[in-house]
């Protein structure tokens, strides 16, 4: 959940969704490692593609668009897009579960000093 800054007010709209998802965190560990498998693993390869195949999902599948954010090529995006989904074995059209999971994921590993 988010820090609180001192003096600093949030609004409950701002935190519900990070407030209903991760009420119960062993639960919200469980449901990260079961979407993710081993794409929720905590190195730099793993982040690399976190990282691209959620602006990917965020961007509506855009290629060229994410390739410009990241400061890669297109083949790099569709490459690491591909090694995401397989290694988390999303073979679904929805891609609701996994959205939440890489928030989840980047919610519960964000460092304590980043505002949440």
């Amino acid at each position: 959940m988010r820090e609180r800054r001192r003096g600093a007010v949030t609004a409950h709209e701002d935190v519900a969704l990070e407030v209903l998802l991760l009420a119960d965190p062993e639960a919200a560990t469980r449901f990260v490692e079961r979407v993710l498998g081993p794409l929720a693993a905590e190195d730099t390869r793993m982040a690399d593609l976190r990282s691209t195949l959620r602006r990917y999902l965020d961007m509506d599948h855009g290629l060229a668009r994410v390739a410009a954010a990241e400061h890669i090529s297109k083949n790099t995006v569709t490459y690491r897009v591909h090694q995401a989904l397989a290694l988390c074995g999303h073979r679904r059209s929805s891609t609701t579960n996994l959205r939440a999971a890489l928030s989840m994921h980047d919610w519960m590993h964000r460092p304590s000093s980043e505002p949440r």
